[in-house]
């Protein structure tokens, strides 16, 4: 009995050590949508309550490259981890070429765009002159009616009233133009945005993160497993 008495108050200490806990306070870059992994358990937010001693981290954020680093956590205390981590070149490669297809699938979608607003635009103003040379010839006829000198009949007929045909025959054959004009336009306008919508979303095959999810047991029915090699979209 006194021997196993001496043994548990020789083991005392190491149970009650093992017990303290102490708290990591993460002051990462990026300050948000970082996660972390101690010691093969998957960490969120800011401030960490981690068992007492020396513990192996690892930090990751999307776009970013892993950042693996030791600490010794004190008992009771608090202390900072300040790290930035680094930006993933394959991340920022693939982030500059979706940049660029972006920029040319608004521009192509522009093209269409802008030359219907333009036909639109040509075809109010061919509408307001088709009814303008329109009532021009019902006041010609209106005016035909009123006069009575043959001079006068004489030139609405012969000079006036044909000037204003032709004008109105221009401002009719110029709206006819305009207006099929258009309807290609918005045809036009349609099929490529339709055709350019169709293409699929880029998917970035992050290794950083594959790497960064293989570090943390995810735990399960049967016992549990590590984390497999994963992608996500983006955009």
């Amino acid at each position: 009995m006194g021997r196993q008495l001496t043994l548990y108050l020789l083991m005392l200490p190491l149970l009650a050590s093992a017990q303290e806990t102490g708290f990591v306070r993460l002051l990462v870059d990026p300050g948000h949508n970082f996660a972390a992994v101690v010691d093969g358990t998957r960490y969120e937010g800011r401030l960490l309550e981690l068992p007492t001693g020396e513990r192996k981290v690892s930090l990751w954020a999307p776009g970013r490259m892993v950042v693996d680093t030791t600490i010794t956590v004190p008992a009771g205390r608090s202390i900072d981890l300040v790290i930035q981590l680094p930006h993933d070149l394959e991340y920022m490669a693939f982030a500059r070429e979706e940049d660029r297809l972006l920029r040319r699938k608004r521009l192509v979608r522009s093209v269409p765009l802008v030359a219907t607003i333009g036909a639109m635009v040509w075809t109010m103003t061919a509408i307001r002159g088709y009814n303008d040379a329109h009532a021009q010839l019902e006041a010609d006829r209106a005016e035909y009616d009123r006069l009575f000198l043959p001079g006068s009949i004489r030139v609405l007929k012969d000079e006036t009233m044909p000037a204003h045909k032709e004008d109105f025959k221009n401002a009719r054959n110029g709206m006819y133009m305009a207006s099929a004009v258009t309807a290609l336009g918005v045809g036009a306008t349609v099929y490529v945005f339709n055709r350019t919508a169709r293409r699929e979303k880029s998917v970035f095959d992050d290794k950083q993160k594959a790497r960064f999810d293989g570090l943390a047991w995810m735990p399960s029915q049967v016992g549990g497993t590590w984390a497999v090699h994963l992608s996500f979209p983006l955009r």
